[in-house]
């Protein structure tokens, strides 16, 4: 007996002086453990955040800090780090999952926080960051008196969808891209050469662009280049929009994906392809993404974000000479809407070390960070331009000294070959947020899966528009569960088409 408690008590000695180091690293209670930070991106991003954590530990040389790198599968490890109650303190998380990880308590309500800083409510926090990005990381709690916003995360940067062109395409087709007086949004030129007018252009005059810059260039029947290229489900949103239509209510509580509007955007989506013919069947991309056609020239344009363009810029290096266009105009209405997204920082619920996390939040939304934000031309930092120089650095284009030091700014000036300008003149001007809920991603499964029926190969089973809505109300799978989270707003209308679809026999 007493040599089986030597014994054991020789391991855990052992084991103590092996592992102790990582016990005090991962014990909550531990008060030397490090501050921890977790994030994913690019290596270019990974190098951003060494510098932003470099400069904390100058400012804060008391409080140790640690960045945690998670380059694949993120958001679900870190949801299970949260289960486990090892997340780390401040975790940089996406807009679209985070009202799920609000519902489950895994985030600290950083409204008091905010309150220290003057900033108790949305209208104000809104003067310090983009509104649609308070929006994303906040919402309303309680009924009558007690109703409050409440925030938890604090935006550190984002992005909206524009138009990406080639300009050597551009420049073969005779497209140059400028204001102009004409009545209509492409002006002819005598000589046959178009001037187009992107803050003024519609969906038509989308269509008679990508059009013009479908080419054979040989003559052998082949398509050698294509005008564009469909989006993915999600970035398809803005062209729903323009469309007139949506995907949810108002208040997020019930889907609205029907009706006159929902019909028109699904018939366009298909149209690309089939009607029109301007962007390439699977056969005919191969192997290539939607960022690899562009890049190897077989699209001449697509609809991306920010993000894309340190992939452009290093492209560029190599002889691809590249801008953006706005988001096209409904025909008649003459509205328009990009969709935006945002990256945010919240604070792991769990943590035991909240008062520093604060200050590294605050730090990684400071204006020394969000500049080096900019500098990357990954996305638009979440520092908001005051209006005065917005209307003088971004719609004027005249900055006066200083107006640089807003990250914003300074953003739009770090590639003078593309006009950046224009992202942050959509976000601002016509930015919608993205309809995000806490049933976030059935939502977008039914939601793919009747877009990807409008472009299947064989015609018999291709969807119509109404077929597609029907699907996307189908008593079957994500659907099914769908319609119990968020029910149509409308449920007679979503049966007509739900009815067209299953007697339609199609998959």
């Amino acid at each position: 007996m007493i040599k089986t408690v030597i014994a054991t008590l020789v391991i855990a000695a052992v084991g103590y002086w092996l592992f102790a180091d990582t016990v005090r690293f991962y014990t909550g209670s531990d008060d030397n453990r490090p501050l921890r930070v977790s994030f994913f991106g690019s290596s270019e991003e990974f190098d951003i955040w060494k510098q932003m954590l470099a400069s904390f530990r100058e400012k804060h040389p008391d409080i140790p800090v640690v960045g945690e790198f998670i380059p694949s599968r993120y958001t679900q490890k870190i949801q299970q780090l949260m289960v486990a109650n090892d997340a780390a303190d401040v975790i940089l998380y996406e807009d679209e999952p985070l009202y799920g990880m609000v519902e489950a308590g895994k985030f600290e309500d950083l409204t008091p926080y905010l309150i220290s800083e003057g900033y108790p409510g949305p209208d104000e926090a809104k003067q310090r960051y983009w509104p649609q990005a308070v929006d994303a990381f906040g919402r309303w709690e309680g009924e009558g008196e007690s109703r409050a916003w409440r925030q938890y995360g604090i935006p550190i940067w984002g992005g909206c969808n524009l138009i990406f062109y080639n300009k050597d395409a551009f420049t073969e087709a005779r497209i140059t891209v400028g204001e102009h007086d004409g009545p209509d949004a492409i002006l002819e030129q005598p000589d046959g050469s178009w001037l187009l007018d992107d803050d003024r252009w519609t969906l038509s005059d989308y269509v008679r662009m990508t059009q013009r810059l479908t080419i054979d260039r040989d003559g052998d029947g082949q398509t050698d280049q294509f005008g564009t290229i469909i989006p993915s489900a999600l970035y398809w949103m803005v062209f729903h929009w323009a469309s007139g239509a949506d995907i949810l209510n108002p208040d997020k509580q019930n889907t609205t994906v029907y009706g006159p509007a929902c019909e028109a955007s699904f018939q366009f989506y298909s149209d690309l392809r089939w009607t029109y013919q301007v962007v390439p069947t699977p056969a005919q991309l191969g192997n290539l993404t939607q960022n690899t056609g562009f890049f190897t020239g077989l699209v001449a344009t697509y609809c991306y974000g920010p993000w894309g363009m340190p992939f452009c810029n290093a492209v560029a290096e190599e002889g691809l000479a590249y801008d953006v266009l706005h988001i096209p105009r409904h025909d008649e209405t003459r509205t328009r809407a990009t969709r935006i997204t945002w990256d945010g920082l919240a604070m792991f619920s769990g943590s035991t070390k909240k008062d520093q996390a604060w200050l590294l939040i605050q730090h990684l939304t400071s204006r020394e960070s969000q500049r080096a934000i900019a500098k990357l031309q990954r996305a638009i930092p979440s520092e908001r331009v005051p209006d005065d120089v917005y209307e003088r650095a971004i719609v004027q284009n005249n900055p006066t000294p200083g107006d640089e030091s807003y990250a914003a700014v300074y953003f739009t000036t770090v590639n003078p070959d593309v006009q950046t300008v224009k992202f942050v003149r959509a976000i601002n001007e016509y930015g919608r947020l993205q309809p995000i809920t806490e049933h976030w991603s059935d939502m977008m499964r039914a939601w793919e899966s009747a877009l990807l029926g409008l472009q299947r190969i064989n015609p018999e089973d291709r969807y119509t528009p109404q077929e597609a809505i029907g699907r996307f109300y189908a008593d079957r799978g994500e659907s099914r569960k769908l319609r119990q989270s968020l029910p149509p707003a409308d449920a007679e209308q979503a049966d007509r088409y739900r009815i067209i679809y299953e007697e339609s026999g199609k998959p």
